[in-house]
This record gives C-alpha cells, sequence and structure tokens, in this order.
C-alpha cells in the first residue's frame, strides 16, 4: 500500500517536517559537476513541468495529487487507490474525489475500476518533458509506459508535501519561481536573484513574480534584498531561517549528495 504516513494522520505535512528538523544544517554549495548538472536538470523540468498551472490559488491541491501520482507511476512504477492517495495527502477526501474526477475527464489520469494508473497522453507529455531536460528514463512494457532513472519525482513529492500548508495562499504557478531559487540555494547559497533573472528562468511574467514573491515573502518563505550597487533594484533568496525551508532543503540536498537515494516519502519501489 502506497502511504507517505498512516491513515490515522492528522496532520501529514507537520509529521513530514518534523521528520527532518534534527538533521544538520550543513548550507555548503554543491559543487561538483554531477551535483550542478543533476540540480541543473531538475531545475528544468520542474519549471518546465509546472508551466501549465495557473496563478490562482486553486490550482494547488491539484498538484499535490499529481506529484504523488507521478512519484508513484514513474519512480516507485505503482498503479494506486484513491483512500491510498487520501491516506498519503493532507487534502480533504471529498477534494481528492473531485479532482480525480476531473483529472481522469482531462485524459490525463485513467481509471479501470480500482487503481489510477497514467493516461497515454501524461505518459508522452513526461517523456516529452524528461527528455527535454535530459533527464533519463527508460520505457516499459506495460500501461506505466515508462521509469525515470533519476529522484525527480521524489524531490518533487517531498518540497510540495511540505509546501502544501500553505496551499490557500499560493498559486500552483509559484513553484516554477521556488525550483529557480531553490536552484541558487543550491548551488550559491551566498548570492540573490534580481526579478528579471528569476522571470526569464521560470518564464513567469515579470508582473505575476512581483506578486507571487510579495505573497511568499508574507509567509517568510523568501527574503528580499536591497542590490549592493542599485537601492532601486529588489533581490530575492530562499528564507533559511524558516524551519520548513531546513526541511525542504535536507530533502533537495541529500537527494543530490547521496548516491543511493530513492525517494524521500517511504514509498516502496517495485523490480521491472
Amino acid at each position: 500500500m502506497l502511504q507517505l504516513f498512516p491513515s490515522s494522520s492528522k496532520n501529514k505535512t507537520a509529521q513530514l517536517e518534523t521528520r527532518f528538523a534534527q538533521l544538520t544544517r550543513d548550507h555548503g554549495a554543491l559543487s561538483t559537476p554531477s551535483e550542478v548538472s543533476a540540480v541543473n536538470r531538475y531545475t528544468n523540468f520542474a519549471v518546465a513541468l509546472n508551466q501549465g498551472q495557473t496563478v490562482t490559488k486553486r490550482s494547488f491541491p491539484a498538484i499535490l495529487i499529481k506529484d504523488y501520482a507521478l512519484l508513484s507511476w514513474f519512480e516507485c512504477s505503482k498503479p494506486w487507490q484513491e483512500a491510498e492517495l487520501c491516506a498519503a495527502i493532507d487534502l480533504a477526501p471529498k477534494v481528492i474525489h473531485r479532482l480525480l474526477h476531473k483529472l481522469t475527464d482531462q485524459d490525463s489520469f485513467s481509471f479501470d475500476g480500482q487503481h489510477y494508473w497514467p493516461s497515454q497522453r501524461l505518459i508522452t507529455k513526461i517523456t516529452a518533458i524528461l527528455e527535454h531536460s535530459g533527464i533519463a528514463c527508460r520505457t516499459r512494457d506495460d500501461a506505466l509506459g515508462l521509469q525515470v532513472l533519476e529522484p525527480v519525482f521524489s524531490r518533487l513529492h517531498g518540497v510540495s508535501q511540505i509546501i502544501g500548508r500553505f496551499q490557500d495562499q499560493l498559486s500552483g504557478r509559484y513553484l516554477c519561481v521556488e525550483n529557480v531559487l531553490w536552484r541558487q540555494e543550491l548551488l550559491q547559497p551566498n548570492q540573490s536573484m534580481r526579478c528579471s533573472d528569476i522571470s526569464r528562468i521560470s518564464q513567469v511574467p515579470k508582473s505575476t513574480l512581483t506578486t507571487m514573491l510579495d505573497q511568499a515573502r508574507g509567509l517568510n518563505l523568501v527574503k528580499e534584498l536591497t542590490d549592493a550597487s542599485d537601492a532601486r533594484v529588489s533581490r530575492w533568496k530562499i528564507n533559511m531561517q524558516h524551519p520548513m525551508n531546513i526541511a525542504r532543503y535536507e530533502i533537495l540536498r541529500r537527494s543530490f549528495k547521496d548516491p543511493e537515494f530513492q525517494n524521500i516519502n517511504g514509498l516502496q519501489h517495485t523490480d521491472i
């Protein structure tokens, strides 16, 4: 049974954050060529994957469902049932049920009466994004279609589970912005980014980006700094004083540093 936490859990996101609260807070940059390349591949993939998200706050619950689904299908090689999903993510069962119907109607998910599977349309889409981002995968001769060879979906699911507590205050498209800022934090932790650079890499228009960053700053997720060479210019970075960001940092950094890393979420892989 695919579960992030036992079904009796009442506060899944808090448990995931607590799980990493005592980890060593090593804030050194990832610097080897393989680490830098992996971070860049992951960032490109995460930005491309979330390009279709809207800027409304209603888009975030669907992301929590999709991240679990993609991890289960394409990394752990398992279909799943609605009850397993309800036990794994912090959303009301009624919301999950409604969104599953919507995702199935949109031909993203396929339902056989018991388990959910990826649609052929979704497999084709994910394959194209993986190939464009340089992330290795192999095809499967079954309904799952493919398996990734890097833990990209573990990273996505791990961080979205923690930030999911702000699902009523952030939009799905904000994840494009965050992934760009996390790349900076992992590779150049002592530097910040200008809005123009964040906008260019995340492909989020600058007018929309400003609103997103202001919302995230209000939640203490990011920090706004003044450019040392031009006081009129704002610079931004992840707020590493926030305990939740420390937890997310450890998930990401461990996954890039540890060659044996499989997935941080406790889902069991199956052999091909």
